[in-house]
């Protein structure tokens, strides 16, 4: 009886100090101001710059992670199981068929990753940013593009200046997107200041121009790239659309159906 009367009175005590505390905030004149959205200009200053690039690296890291997943099963590097529910797919896409309009947030996820780095491009050029930045902003543009040139025949193209809201036009084939990464590798070289960063631009544009069929400067890119040289985009473990979902559909997932695909290294 003891105990549960000193709760009681534990209860009372702690809404007498809230309520006391908020009278005190009116009393004063406490005010919360919703400043709205960020405004543009923001976005190039030297604490907003890193984070502007992140958020495209994001973006393309959500692309990669389940567009992978998907274009594995399709090219049958993972057989399909028969999942359709949790990282599952229909059974269209596990047959190996695409259909038309499927998949448009693959799409959504590489238009974004490229517009935001676009838009950091500019940003950064305009305020004459810190060469690291603007190699940075180059380098996920131009992985941005060549992604989407790698996995969509078709598409339509929009302005590279974030800012001219002109429409896209539809190109039948994938040069545009390819010309477009091409062109931000080559940016991207001009800012790099270590090998490392130079042979990811190199060797991201050797693929580029490999896809085009200039084979001649595929080799002369890929040459200058040591063989043991890797290059990361950093997924999530704790985010679903972040995870590498390649391993943990195969690996780790301990969800209605772990193990739902295999991996077919004769194939």
């Amino acid at each position: 009886m003891t105990e549960s009367r000193g709760r009681n009175i534990g209860i009372r005590f702690t809404r007498i100090l809230l309520i006391a505390a908020t009278t005190g905030l009116v009393a004063s004149g406490c005010e919360v101001t919703n400043p709205g959205p960020i405004q543009d200009e923001f976005l190039a200053q030297p604490a907003s710059q890193q984070g502007l690039v992140n958020g495209g690296v994001r973006r393309l890291a959500e692309l990669l992670t389940y567009g992978s997943y998907t274009h594995a099963i399709l090219a049958r590097e993972l057989f399909p199981g028969g999942q359709t529910g949790f990282m599952g797919h229909d059974p269209i896409t596990q047959s190996g068929h695409i259909l038309p309009g499927s998949f448009s947030n693959r799409w959504n996820d590489g238009v974004q990753a490229r517009f935001i780095t676009e838009t950091a491009i500019k940003r950064f050029t305009e305020v004459d940013a810190p060469s690291n930045m603007l190699y940075q902003a180059y380098l996920w543009n131009a992985f941005s593009y060549r992604t989407m040139g790698e996995w969509w025949c078709d598409a339509v193209l929009g302005p590279t200046d974030p800012d001219d809201t002109t429409p896209g036009s539809y190109e039948q084939g994938s040069t545009g997107n390819f010309n477009r990464a091409i062109d931000s590798f080559t940016a991207a070289l001009g800012f790099a200041s270590t090998p490392e960063e130079t042979h990811a631009a190199r060797g991201g544009r050797a693929a580029a121009h490999a896809w085009l069929g200039d084979w001649s400067a595929a080799a002369s890119d890929a040459a200058t790239v040591p063989d043991d040289f890797v290059f990361w985009i950093n997924y999530d473990d704790e985010l679903q659309p972040y995870y590498n979902t390649i391993f943990e559909a195969n690996a780790r997932q301990p969800g209605p159906a772990p193990l739902s695909r295999t991996v077919d290294f004769c194939g």
